[in-house]
């Protein structure tokens, strides 16, 4: 005869068990790249955002003193991403699409205004 206590024990081990497989799944995949000008120069703290249907809020990133982005935890799909810099015109790619569990490279060269 199974006790509340067996039953709940048992329970739990079960759920700890599915539960850690579901963890472990990784929905999301990743956007990385360069701001840079049309010379090639590195164009640091530019903003980076991510926008799409599947994000309830833009995603945002900044660029560093090498001009390197990384924007993380995005839902695989297809996304607007733009650049903004103050001095510069701003810039959008669009359909710009994310993998899942994947990591997917671009690029910006954003030119003066």
């Amino acid at each position: 005869m199974w006790s509340v206590s067996k039953c709940c024990a048992y329970g739990g081990a079960l759920l700890m068990c599915t539960s850690s497989a579901v963890w472990g799944q990784n929905v999301t995949g990743e956007l990385e790249g360069w701001v840079v000008d049309g010379e090639g120069n590195a164009l640091p703290e530019a903003l980076v955002t991510t926008e799409g249907p599947r994000l309830q809020l833009p995603r945002t990133a900044r660029s560093d003193a090498r001009g390197y982005f990384r924007v993380v935890a995005v839902p695989s799909g297809s996304y607007t991403v733009r650049f903004r810099l103050i001095g510069r015109r701003p810039l959008a790619l669009q359909q710009v699409a994310v993998a899942l569990d994947q990591t997917s490279s671009l690029g910006s060269d954003t030119t003066r205004s």
